[in-house]
């Protein structure tokens, strides 16, 4: 309940971007290097190459699925794009930390520890 109070504070694009990691369990890295080719809405799975370029199929929740919806509305819908971009149109990198985000995610994560 706290992760939907926080992130519904957020701009769709952080949104969707705290509810994939959170429920995914995906780290900031993979993420990063996801494309919107590699999201499968219906079915709630994405490939990511995680470390020792390994892939790994991972599941994310429905909410998640929704949140990402909106969000690829806002998008100009090339399917090459990174799923999650800044606003140089670059993909999110592991310098995430550094953003607005962190806040939010570290106080979600807080709660857990």
């Amino acid at each position: 309940m706290l992760v939907k109070r926080i992130s519904e504070q957020l701009p769709v694009r952080d949104r969707a971007i705290i509810l994939f990691l959170f429920s995914s369990g995906c780290r900031v890295s993979e993420m990063s290097k996801l494309n919107i080719e590699n999201v499968n809405l219906d079915k709630r799975t994405d490939e990511v190459i995680g470390k020792g370029k390994k892939i790994r199929h991972i599941h994310f929740s429905e909410e998640c699925a929704l949140v990402l919806t909106d969000y690829l509305r806002t998008r100009s819908g090339n399917l090459n794009e990174p799923l999650f971009m800044n606003k140089f149109s670059h993909s999110v990198d592991k310098k995430l930390r550094q953003s607005t985000l962190f806040y939010p995610v570290s106080l979600l994560f807080s709660c857990f520890v």
